[in-house]
């Protein structure tokens, strides 16, 4: 069997008409299979049968065509760094490359045929996956529940997630014993194609039992091909230690015009940005417990009582810069117009806090479609969560590809940001819930585009519209991967199972994660742990170590109380940081 040799001062590969053997250091990592199973969505045209004569599809809904019985046809090397593998199989003919350069391997698949894209596993057959001589991985997607560990046995599959950082590096970092340093392989997909949302770590047999491992992501039936088209990629890196596999994923991009990397200048960027925030959700649990036991902690989002939290911030003497309307100040989660009820004068309310020196941060919901018109709207399954136990299904939702949508998003972000007469002169938006978005083969978007795809446009409107309306509108989102780094001023790093009690380590990995990806990001420190006084007085301690401290909460409550001597410590936490900030990077600007 002819075999081909490239080698490079980093690694290692063995080329073959079997697969790519990768050697680094000496040390086997991996022997990749060439194959790629490439699954098709289809409407059943009539009730689909299982052997039993039972109906296992009904006419009109949506199912998974195999991809089997693959052939390779032939192998080639078509240069000293450019290799050739073409296959056959029951659903496609295909093309497998793999481009090797000094730094690390390109493999890409392209499929000749027909058909609606769905589950893609790569390195695999419908008969086996590929050989693996890692004992465990890394994949940067911090969870909530204590069982979706980030650090995981290579007998592990890892059922990737949106959650807390949507999306996130796409990208594993698998450890060998007894090897140095670490080895990556990430998706990689161009501007404009990434219409899925999971990139999978599965696990299978060889059929001789031997444990496999393959990659999986799932277009859902949204890509078509009439003719040809290249998957997303997979790249492989090599790397000193898991943040650094994770920066060469990201530098991969920028270095490539993948993404736009943002460039960060500190003269560039507000100093009102740099905080302290204060932020009211838990303020809102806190007065719902106190004063108001029928009324949702949603519904108290109300212009009542962030004056009282105004107040507060005043009384307690905290050196805020911002504070962040939460959940739910609007009528429609998709309409996005004040309250009435709530807010009979919001624009009255925000020009109090620019005269105190407050910037007003709005909460917004990503995907809303309440209180859309129906021609704005799309559905679909909900979003696998919790291990993909259950499905958070909140339709309608918007459909960011939509133009009658996206001129109503504009002239809401206008009329929200403003300060012109009849606008609410706001400051800017916190993105949250980009996890509740329509999922599946049934998630139709005008466009056709789906996932982190539609995720990307959704926030290319808001981030252009808000800069628009307002030059200095700060942007507080939650996306970790280079693709989303031109839209994201400030990261958050989003929220904290209170029954942990190590939340400083938990949010210095996430903030670690952020600035890995999007170099010079501001770090929204969130919330404390309001369910345990020591580890959120150790929290505030580190705050302005990882980024601009935040406030959520002031009353005490039935979970936590803190003490006089407390908030005087919290006070010269936040005191200090301020003084330190604006001996650094000047005085905050006048609202």
């Amino acid at each position: 069997m002819e075999k081909f040799i490239y080698k490079s001062d980093i690694y290692t590969a063995e080329l073959s008409l079997c697969g790519i053997k990768i050697i680094e250091k000496g040390d086997e990592l991996a022997e990749l299979l060439p194959s790629t199973r490439v699954l098709s969505v289809a409407v059943a045209e009539e009730d689909i049968l299982d052997a039993r004569g039972n109906v296992k599809v009904q006419r009109g809904d949506y199912y998974d065509v195999d991809d089997e019985d693959e052939r390779i046809l032939s192998f080639e090397a078509r240069s000293d760094t450019e290799f050739v593998w073409e296959a056959e199989s029951s659903l496609w003919r295909k093309t497998y490359t793999a481009v090797c350069d000094p730094e690390g391997i390109t493999y890409s698949v392209t499929v000749h045929g027909k058909g609606n894209i769905g589950v893609v596993q790569y390195f695999r057959t419908s008969e086996k996956g590929s050989l693996y001589d890692f004992c465990e991985y890394y994949f940067p997607c911090p969870p909530s529940q204590a069982e979706l560990k980030m650090r995981r046995s290579s007998v592990e599959e890892f059922l990737s997630f949106f959650e807390l950082m949507i999306p996130p590096a796409y990208v594993y970092s698998f450890r060998t014993e007894e090897h140095e340093g670490r080895f990556g392989m990430g998706l990689i997909a161009e501007p404009g194609e990434y219409n899925f949302m999971h990139f999978d770590y599965r696990i299978c047999s060889n059929g001789k039992g031997v444990t496999c491992f393959y990659f999986q992501t799932d277009l859902e039936g949204h890509t078509n091909v009439d003719g040809s088209f290249t998957l997303p990629k997979i790249r492989t890196f090599f790397a000193e230690d898991d943040m650094a596999v994770i920066k060469s994923y990201c530098r991969y991009h920028y270095d490539n015009g993948l993404a736009n990397k943002k460039l960060r200048r500190d003269e560039d960027i507000p100093r009102w940005w740099r905080g302290p925030i204060v932020c009211g959700w838990n303020e809102q649990y806190v007065q719902q417990n106190k004063f108001y036991p029928d009324v949702a902690q949603k519904d108290l989002a109300t212009q009542e009582i962030y004056t009282k939290i105004a107040d507060m911030i005043r009384d307690y003497d905290i050196p805020a810069t911002m504070l962040i309307i939460d959940d739910k100040w609007q009528k429609g989660y998709g309409d996005a117009t004040p309250d009435p009820k709530k807010w009979p004068d919001m624009r009255g309310f925000v020009d109090e806090m620019h005269s105190r020196g407050l910037r007003v941060i709005l909460w917004f919901r990503m995907w809303g479609g309440e209180g859309l018109p129906e021609d704005e709207v799309m559905y679909g399954e909900g979003m696998p969560y919790n291990n993909r136990r259950v499905r958070l299904d909140y339709p309608p939702y918007c459909d960011p590809t939509n133009p009658l949508y996206e001129a109503h998003l504009r002239e809401m972000i206008y009329r929200l940001l403003s300060p012109d007469e009849g606008c609410m002169n706001a400051d800017g938006f916190k993105l949250d819930y980009t996890l509740v978005q329509p999922y599946g083969e049934t998630a139709k978007s005008k466009s056709g585009k789906y996932g982190a795809e539609a995720t990307k446009m959704l926030y290319n409107i808001i981030y252009d519209a808000a800069k628009a309306a307002k030059p200095d509108a700060l942007i507080n989102g939650s996306p970790c991967h280079p693709y989303f780094d031109e839209v994201c001023d400030m990261a958050r790093v989003h929220d904290y199972g209170w029954g942990f009690r190590n939340e400083t380590e938990s949010m210095k990995e996430r903030a670690s994660l952020f600035e890995a990806v999007m170099d010079g990001v501001l770090i929204d420190t969130d919330s404390v742990n309001f369910a345990c006084r020591n580890d959120a007085m150790r929290y505030y301690r580190n705050q302005p170590k990882i980024g601009v401290p935040d406030i959520y909460q002031f009353s005490n409550s039935e979970m936590i109380e803190f003490s006089k001597d407390d908030w005087n410590e919290i006070r010269a936490i936040f005191k200090k940081y301020a003084q330190e900030t604006d001996e650094k990077y000047g005085p905050v600007e006048k609202a």
